[in-house]
C-alpha cells in the first residue's frame, strides 16, 4: 500500500475543519440496509448510556480511508462511504427531530457524490427539506422506485428518523437526544487513514483490493502508519528531517526483525499457547476481537500492550489532564480497533507532555517505539531463557485465553521486582523467580499449596478424573517440564508440539478401565467397535493364562464370540460373554475390580491413540507408543518413560501394576516439589 498518515478524529474535528468529501464513480453507491444503520446507532447508544462522558472514554469506528485531492481542498473517499453516509443522514434527521430551540442545523462535513446528479441532489434536499412523514417518504420512494442509491439513502433515513422520534417520545427525550449527538460529536471517532502520494489513478483498485480482502487494515498496520508517517514537509535537507528518516528506518528494520522472530512457531505456541495455526474462539476483548485471527502475529503484541497502556499510562493521562479529551478507550467495543486507539492515544500524550530530553514530535516516536522495543526484549528473553520459557509457557499453554493477561501480569511482577531492586537490598523481600513459583503454586494448588511432600502426595490423592480433569492435565504438563530440568537432560518442551492441533494431546487411562468398554452399537458392521476391540485382543501376549469370572479360557472364548456374534446384543441378550473376557482381561493387565481414575492410571496421550485405543489394555498402547515414537510423532517424554515401564527394574513389561501406580505417582510428588521449590517457599513464607 502507499505511504499513509494516520490519525484519531472526532467529527467536530470534521467540522472545525471544514472537511468536504467526494464519493467517486468507481464506487457502488450506498447499500446499507435498516440492518446496519440500526446497529451503528444502538452501538453508540448503548456507548453513550454505558460509558457517561466523565470516563474519558469513546466510540472508535472503523477506518475511513481518503486521499486529498489534486486542488488540496476536498478529500476522495477511497473506503468508508457508507459510515459517512450514515453519519451524514443521522445529523440530516436529526437537525428536523428536535423543534426549535433545541434544534441544531450543523452538519460536520459536506458530501459530494461525483458524476451521479440525482443521488447528489436528493442528498442535499435531505439536509434541506423534511422527509420524516410516512407519507412523504411512501411518495418519494415511489418517485425513486427505479433508483437503487436513493432508495436506499431514504430507506437509512427513514430508519434514523424513527429511531430519533422514539428516543424523543420516551421520558426525557430531549435530553437523551442531546447526549446522544455529542456522543457522535465529540466521543466517536473516525480513524483517518490518508493514503498520501496516492496517484489518482490508483485510487479505485486500492478500492478494489481494500473491499475484496486481500488488504486488510490491521492494528498492527494502522499503528505501523501511526509511527512511521511523514510529518515533516518536504524540502532541502535539514537535521530535522534527516533525523526522522534516521527513525522511520530504524522503526521500519525492527519492525520486520520482530515479525520474523514470531513466525517461528515455537516462540509462537510459547506466548499464546495456540494450537498450531488455530485461534482462539474468543478473547474476551472488543466485541470477539482476536488478535490470532490476525493476518500478522504483531496485532498479538500490540494488544498486551495496549492493555498495559490503558491501564496505566493513559489512566494517569485523565487524572492528570482532564480537559485534553477522552484518553480511556473501552476494552470491549471499538470495532476491534482498541489496540491502535490505545497507540493514538499514547503518542499523542507524549507529544503533549514530553519527556525530559524530548524536543519534538521525532522524540515522541522514539519513545514510543521505544517502549514497544523494551517489552518485545522481555518476551524474547523470557523465551530465550530456559527456566522462565518453561514456567512462563506453562501458564499460557494450560489457559490460552487468559494469555494476554497472564503476560501482564508476569510484566507487572518483574516490574515491582525491579522497582523494589532500585530502592535498596533491604526493600527486596522476593525474587522475579519466587514471585512466579507462587504464581504457578496458586493455579495449580489453589490459595494452600502443600507444604511438604507428603501433603502434596495427599493433594493429588483427592484428584478425581471426572471432576479435575483440568487439574490433572496441569500437574502432568508440570511434570514433564519438571522432568526436563530436575533429572538434568537439559532441552526445552516442545509446547508448539503439544499444542498441535493434530495431535490434541489430552488426558487418558494408562490401563484401561471397565467403564470405558466400548458401547454396543449394534450394527453388524467391520467398524462395529466391539468386533475391533475382540480382534484386537487376540494378538495380545499370555491370552491362554486369562480366565473369565466363571473360570472359562479366554483363548478359547475370543473365536466363538467373533464367530457367533455375540458381541452384538440381538446374537446374545446383554452381551454377557463379552463383557465377561473385557473384564477379564482389563484384570489381568492390570487394572482392578472397580474402575481406576488416580494419578498413577493417568498420563497424555494424542488424540490419535485415544480414539483408537481407548478402551485397550497396557500392552496394546505400550505398542501404539513405540510405533509412534519410532515414526518421530512428538510423544511426552514422561508419556514414553509410563510406557517403556522406567520407573524400576521389572521384567513384566506388558502390565500396570499397583506398584508401578506407586512408583509413577512418587516420582510426580518428588518432581513437582522441586520443580517449584514447594518446601523452600513455604519455609521462607
Amino acid at each position: 500500500m502507499q505511504e499513509a498518515e494516520v490519525r484519531l478524529k472526532s467529527l467536530a474535528c470534521l467540522q472545525r475543519e471544514s472537511i468536504h468529501f467526494t464519493v467517486d464513480l468507481y464506487q457502488r453507491g450506498f447499500r446499507w440496509t435498516q440492518t446496519e444503520v440500526r446497529e451503528l446507532l444502538d452501538d453508540v447508544r448503548t456507548f453513550s448510556l454505558t460509558q457517561p462522558a466523565e470516563s474519558g472514554a469513546f466510540y472508535c469506528l472503523q477506518p475511513v480511508v481518503v486521499s486529498r485531492t489534486a486542488d488540496g481542498r476536498h478529500w476522495n473517499v477511497i473506503d468508508g462511504q457508507q459510515r459517512l453516509t450514515t453519519l451524514y443522514l443521522f445529523y440530516c434527521c436529526y437537525s428536523w427531530v428536535v423543534p426549535p430551540p433545541h434544534r441544531y442545523n450543523l452538519i460536520p462535513f459536506t458530501l459530494t457524490c461525483k458524476d451521479k446528479p440525482r443521488m447528489q441532489a436528493f442528498l442535499d434536499a435531505l439536509a434541506e427539506v423534511e422527509y420524516l412523514s410516512a407519507r412523504k417518504i411512501a411518495e418519494e420512494l415511489d418517485e425513486y422506485e427505479n433508483d437503487i442509491d436513493c432508495h436506499y439513502l431514504l430507506e437509512a433515513y427513514q430508519c434514523i428518523g424513527d429511531y430519533l422520534q422514539h428516543i424523543l417520545r420516551s421520558t426525557g427525550g430531549y435530553s437523551k437526544l442531546r447526549c446522544l449527538k455529542e456522543t457522535f460529536d465529540r466521543r466517536v471517532m473516525l480513524i483517518w487513514y490518508e493514503v498520501t502520494d496516492c496517484d489518482p489513478l490508483n485510487e479505485a483498485a486500492l478500492f478494489t483490493k481494500l473491499n475484496t480482502g486481500r488488504i486488510q487494515l490491521t492494528n498492527a498496520e494502522l499503528i505501523k502508519a501511526l509511527l512511521l508517517e511523514r510529518r515533516t514537509a518536504d524540502r532541502e535537507p535539514s537535521p530535522e528531517l534527516q533525523k526522522e528518516a534516521v527513525l522511520r528506518m530504524r522503526i521500519a528494520e525492527q519492525w520486520n526483525a520482530m515479525e520474523a522472530e514470531l513466525a517461528d512457531q515455537r516462540f509462537w505456541s510459547f506466548l499464546t499457547g495456540a494450537r498450531g495455526e488455530t485461534v482462539h474462539e474468543n478473547s474476551g476483548y472488543n466485541s470477539g476481537y482476536d488478535p490470532l485471527q490476525s493476518p500478522t502475529r504483531l496485532d498479538y503484541l500490540f494488544l498486551i500492550m495496549a492493555l498495559e497502556l490503558n491501564r496505566n499510562a493513559l489512566l494517569k493521562a485523565k487524572e492528570q489532564y482532564p480537559d485534553e479529551g477522552p484518553w480511556i478507550v473501552p476494552e470491549t467495543d471499538n470495532n476491534g480497533r482498541f489496540p491502535f486507539c490505545v497507540f493514538s492515544l499514547f503518542l499523542e500524550l507524549k507529544r503533549l507532555h514530553p519527556g525530559e530530553g524530548m524536543n519534538d514530535r521525532n522524540d515522541a516516536v522514539g519513545e514510543v517505539w521505544e517502549t514497544v522495543r523494551d517489552f518485545y526484549r522481555l518476551l524474547r528473553s523470557w523465551y530465550e531463557s530456559p527456566w522462565w520459557y518453561h514456567r512462563i509457557g506453562f501458564l499460557t499453554i494450560t489457559d490460552p485465553y487468559s494469555a494476554p493477561e497472564r503476560l501482564l501480569e508476569l510484566r507487572d511482577l518483574c516490574a515491582e521486582v525491579e522497582c523494589d531492586t532500585e530502592q535498596g537490598p533491604e526493600s527486596l523481600t522476593e525474587t522475579s523467580e519466587e514471585r512466579i513459583l507462587r504464581l504457578i503454586s496458586r493455579e495449580v494448588f489453589g490459595s494452600r499449596p502443600p507444604k511438604s511432600h507428603e501433603e502434596c502426595r495427599e493433594w493429588l490423592s483427592e484428584l478425581c478424573y471426572s471432576k479435575h480433569t483440568r487439574k490433572i492435565r496441569q500437574v502432568l504438563l508440570l511434570y514433564n517440564l519438571a522432568y526436563l530440568e530436575v533429572s538434568d537432560r537439559g532441552g526445552r518442551f516442545p509446547f508448539e508440539l503439544y499444542r498441535d492441533a493434530r495431535l490434541n494431546w489430552d488426558l487418558e487411562h494408562i490401563n484401561a478401565v471397565s467403564d470405558t468398554m466400548p458401547g454396543d452399537d449394534r450394527r453388524d458392521t467391520e467398524t462395529n467397535s466391539r468386533r475391533q476391540w475382540l480382534k484386537k485382543a487376540a494378538q495380545l501376549p499370555e491370552l491362554e493364562r486369562i480366565v473369565t469370572a466363571d473360570g472359562r479360557r479366554v483363548q478359547e472364548l475370543l473365536p466363538e464370540l467373533l464367530k457367533e456374534k455375540r458381541y452384538l446384543a440381538g446374537k446374545q441378550p446383554g452381551t454377557r460373554d463379552f463383557i465377561q473376557v473385557y473384564e477379564a482381561i482389563i484384570r489381568f493387565f492390570g487394572g482392578q475390580e472397580g474402575p481406576d481414575h488416580s494419578i498413577g492410571n493417568l498420563t497424555l496421550l494424542d488424540g490419535g491413540i485415544n480414539r483408537s485405543y481407548r478402551n485397550d489394555v497396557f500392552p496394546l498402547k505400550r505398542k501404539a507408543i513405540l510405533e509412534r515414537s519410532a515414526q518421530g510423532i512428538f510423544i511426552p517424554l514422561c508419556t514414553r518413560k509410563v510406557f517403556m515401564k522406567g520407573f524400576r527394574e521389572s521384567a513384566d513389561l506388558m502390565c500396570w501394576r499397583e506398584s508401578d501406580k506407586k512408583a509413577y505417582t512418587e516420582e510426580i510428588v518428588c518432581f513437582l516439589c522441586s520443580f517449584l521449590n514447594l518446601e523452600e517457599l513455604q519455609n521462607e513464607s
